[in-house]
């Protein structure tokens, strides 16, 4: 036991960590410290020994992998994690970081979250996956597309072209998975969805663009580029809710659809880089709302 002289008073904030886990101080000097361990036990350890912060890492999955060291307080929450990740990574305002931690089984990491709450180990690795909402992009869509719904809802106003419209994501790496649902089909041949290059022309039949990969719901058709029109699925129509899938794999996409929840499969698996989500509308009053999973 220490010596009544050589005692210190512990911090107001005793929880410290230290090589046998963590624990509440009792006692400290120079050289000595008495913890109370948050599995039972005392411990009687060299000052040198106690630490008032952690480091850990945050590996980050996007097209280009990072890995970031933090050291934090081990009483302080995570809410300033998330807006120090978003600061580094210059994140826009869309994007939702989702942090998790291995412990057996992936738990997710909220804001009040500490590492002392966690238990959480030195050098421990968090894995952080980033989701960004979806809108149609007002400043990529041809004339006669209306956008409103904050940003999710197209309606054609006239019938003179095929016009189409484009989300506000570029799809790189990674999987996602979004929904639209098809608010009024006039006629055959009415709407194309899939995804499209940047530089596609916004005015024109899509399968003729050249740069557009996607799924015809009249027929449940499907087209590319290189191979025009082709059987695939069955007729979507309105109220339906057609799923877009597109997973990559290296620069490499495969990109699949579904109606109502029913898998279509691979459509196509040579979906490059770089391509955006997107609807193309024929006739008047044709109306589709976006529904961004992930």
């Amino acid at each position: 036991m220490m010596r009544k002289h050589d005692r210190d008073h512990p911090p107001a904030d005793s929880k410290v960590y230290t090589p046998w886990g963590y624990g509440d101080l009792v006692e400290r000097n120079d050289h000595k410290a008495i913890v109370k361990f948050t599995w039972g036990g005392i411990g009687y350890i060299e000052s040198c020994s106690i630490s008032y912060s952690i480091s850990f890492q945050v590996k980050i999955f996007s097209r280009d992998r990072k890995l970031l060291t933090f050291d934090w307080n081990i009483s302080q929450d995570f809410s300033n994690l998330f807006s120090q990740l978003k600061k580094q990574l210059s994140l826009s305002a869309g994007t939702f970081i989702k942090l998790l931690y291995p412990m057996g089984s992936l738990r997710e990491i909220s804001a009040s979250d500490t590492p002392y709450s966690l238990k959480l180990k030195r050098n421990a690795k968090f894995i952080a996956l980033l989701r960004q909402n979806f809108f149609w992009n007002e400043s990529k869509k041809a004339a006669n597309i209306e956008i409103s719904n904050n940003g999710l809802t197209a309606l054609k106003k006239t019938e003179d072209e095929f016009e189409t419209v484009l989300a506000n994501i570029c799809l790189s790496t990674g999987s996602y998975f979004w929904e639209i649902k098809i608010d009024m089909l006039v006629d055959d041949d009415d709407i194309f969805i899939g995804v499209v290059d940047e530089n596609a022309p916004l005015v024109g039949h899509p399968p003729d663009l050249g740069l557009f990969w996607g799924f015809r719901c009249s027929g449940g058709k499907k087209f590319r580029p290189d191979s025009g029109i082709e059987d695939y699925a069955e007729t979507v129509g309105t109220g339906d809710v057609v799923g877009i899938r597109l997973e990559y794999n290296g620069d490499n996409g495969s990109l699949s659809f579904s109606r109502n929840g029913k898998e279509f499969g691979i459509a196509y698996t040579n979906v490059p880089i770089n391509v955006f989500p997107a609807v193309s509308l024929f006739y008047q009053r044709t109306q589709i709302t976006l529904i961004c999973k992930n």
